[in-house]
């Protein structure tokens, strides 16, 4: 019997194959999505329909965000293991043991939550440069808009934003995104709450269409 390892229809019919019986002995995700994937094929063909997804972004604004002074700087958890004696003494000894809850927690803590974002609003920003001199990580800077080049989709953005001043005169606030640890202390600094902490959450709307 042979299967289509997209679908899981097999050769015979009415048979589908999921997870390790279709692609082999693989991780836990993959037999979830492989499982998604049958699923979908199986209401097509019991219904005709096929079910697509619509991608939709949302932003949510976080007013309350905070972290624990000095998080991105707290050092990893290592895992406990069983001693190697025991290990010796019987091949069902697993190497390594799970954390106790409270260091579960702890390790948990230590996410960057690259999920938010810091969110600017240039019509309230008064370039005091707060933002600037609170950054920890130095990602912020405060440059000159004649400095700031892009492609054709950024210069007409650019031009709006300046509204007719010379480019020397006008002035942009810019993050390196790769040293962000989204600390919030640039929002929590900002006087005129030009910056919000926002997460952004990608989800996948199904829809069922006509096969």
């Amino acid at each position: 019997m042979t299967c289509d390892p997209e679908t899981g229809r097999t050769s015979s019919s009415d048979v589908y194959v999921a997870g390790d019986l279709a692609h082999g002995p693989k991780l836990l995700i993959h037999a979830v999505a492989s499982g998604k994937k049958v699923a979908r094929a199986i209401y097509e063909d019991v219904t005709g329909q096929a079910i697509r997804h619509e991608d939709v972004e949302l932003h949510l604004a976080i007013p309350d965000y905070r972290r624990e002074f000095g998080y991105e700087r707290r050092p990893r958890v290592k895992l406990p293991t069983t001693p190697p004696e025991q290990r010796i003494a019987s091949q069902k000894a697993p190497v390594e043991l799970s954390l106790s809850e409270d260091a579960a927690r702890k390790e948990a803590q230590r996410c960057l939550d690259c999920g938010v974002n810091t969110i600017f609003d240039g019509s309230k920003c008064i370039l005091c440069g707060g933002c600037v001199d609170v950054c920890p990580s130095l990602c912020l800077r405060i440059v000159s808009a004649d400095r700031l080049a892009g492609d054709s989709k950024i210069s007409p953005i650019l031009a709006e934003l300046l509204d007719g001043l010379p480019p020397e005169e006008g002035s942009a606030i810019i993050k390196d995104e790769t040293i962000c640890i989204r600390c919030a202390l640039c929002a929590e600094r900002c006087p005129t709450g030009a910056i919000t902490m926002e997460r952004f959450l990608f989800k996948e709307v199904p829809t069922c269409q006509a096969v």
